[in-house]
Formats: structure tokens, C-alpha cells, sequence
């Protein structure tokens, strides 16, 4: 535990606690492993982080890979792709870091932006949004269950204990889902990669062969599913 004098930030002369502790989060070592960061409110100070390295290692790829490219059969070494879910109260409130989102958008850096504003302040009377609701809506629970079945993805849950539990919930739903078909087989042509064939028949998603609990579990045994959550 870190004790603070409070009068270091005002007159008041009170004291403030704060517990520190390292951090769990760490990238995946290839850099091509697609990441999901689901990081609503201040849970996102660790997302940004994530994106500041991300964004760094897409400029030093660029510089290292910059000879090779001039190479015939060299392999290019791409950042895989980063899907960020924030949460806020409305987009004229709190909407953190916004202009520096759209840029990492713009960039190339940050792959998709989905944001959840649980309370417009447009006067609306919709119901309330979370990420975890926009987790389970058709197009990106598909790409999700994609992702973290097929790409091997990494998942990072930052935020609040109830949230923490609400997007558990929601993984457990889109991996307990019917597989997603992959587009369709196209066969290679000579100007194509010389890979081994892929069969036409490998266009769906194979199932789990475990139930979603279990895959998660898994997952955070092998570092990737990991949530850092506060009460």
C-alpha cells in the first residue's frame, strides 16, 4: 500500500491511500497475434498503452522489413489486428482519448473501434449500451469467436469487477455459438502464395472441443485471456 499526503494536491492535510501493484498485461511476443482490448471507462489507460506499443512496433517492422521488401520470397512480418471495445457515458462527456483513438483509426494501428455510451445525453430514451452488448451483436460476435478460435487471438479485460464478469458471460455466449462461415474458397493462382492447397471444405470454423468455460480457462493458462479488474 502507498500512503500519499493529501497536502500535496491540496490544503485539506488528510491522507490518501493507494494500492500498487504490477501489472498482469503483456503483449503477445509475435506481433502478428490479433488483440482484443475491452477496456470501458478508465480501463482504458492500459488499452492506450497496449496501442502506444502496437504503433511502435508497426514503425519499427516497417523500418526493419524496408530491405526485404526488395527481396524476392521474403517474408513481410505484419502487426496483426487490434479491435478496442470503450465504454462511456455519452460521446460529449467522457469519451476519453478521442481524437488520439481516430488517429491510431486513421493510422492503421487501432483495426476497429467499437464504442458503448450507456447514458446520450441527446435526451434519448434508448436503453442503455455496454461493451458487453456490443460484444454479442451478430457482426462482431462472429468476428470475435473468429478471432479468438481461429487467429488465436489474445484477449485484455480492463475496468470494473461487474463489467469484468458481464464480458466473461459474453465470451462464454459467442464461443458457445454456432461457428461463423470464413469467405468463400477461392483456389490460388500461380502469381498467389505457394502454400500447401486449402481444401474447399475448410471454410467453416471448426467447433470447440471443449465447452466455453473451459476454453477460457484455457486461455488464461496460456496468458491469453487476462482481466484486471477493481472493485
Amino acid at each position: 500500500m502507498f500512503w500519499a499526503s493529501r497536502s500535496e494536491f491540496s490544503a485539506r492535510g488528510s491522507d490518501s491511500g493507494a494500492l500498487v501493484r504490477p501489472s498482469s498485461f503483456r503483449l503477445p511476443p509475435n506481433p502478428s497475434t490479433p488483440v482484443l482490448l475491452i477496456g470501458p471507462g478508465t480501463g482504458i489507460a492500459s488499452m492506450r498503452a497496449f496501442l502506444q506499443e502496437r504503433h511502435f512496433q508497426r514503425q519499427q517492422l516497417e523500418l526493419e522489413q524496408q530491405p526485404k521488401q526488395l527481396e524476392e520470397q521474403s517474408t513481410v512480418v505484419a502487426v496483426g489486428p487490434t479491435i478496442l471495445y470503450f465504454g462511456c457515458h455519452a460521446p460529449d462527456v467522457d469519451f476519453l482519448y478521442h481524437d488520439e483513438l481516430r488517429e491510431y483509426q486513421r493510422q492503421g494501428t487501432l483495426t476497429e473501434l467499437h464504442v458503448a455510451f450507456s447514458r446520450p445525453s441527446n435526451g434519448s430514451r434508448s436503453p442503455k449500451v455496454y461493451v458487453q452488448h456490443l460484444l454479442l451483436q451478430p457482426p462482431n460476435a462472429a468476428s470475435t469467436y473468429r478471432y479468438i478460435v481461429h487467429e488465436q487471438a489474445c484477449v485484455y479485460v480492463c475496468g470494473g469487477v461487474p463489467m469484468g464478469h458481464d464480458v466473461h458471460a459474453a465470451l462464454e455466449q459467442i464461443l458457445a455459438m454456432p461457428p461463423s462461415p470464413l469467405p468463400p474458397f477461392v483456389p490460388e493462382t500461380s502469381s498467389q502464395s505457394q502454400s500447401s492447397p486449402q481444401s474447399p471444405h475448410d471454410n467453416v470454423l471448426s467447433s470447440l472441443s471443449m465447452s466455453p468455460r473451459e476454453y477460457l480457462e484455457e486461455m488464461t493458462r496460456q496468458g491469453r485471456y487476462v482481466q484486471e479488474l477493481w472493485s
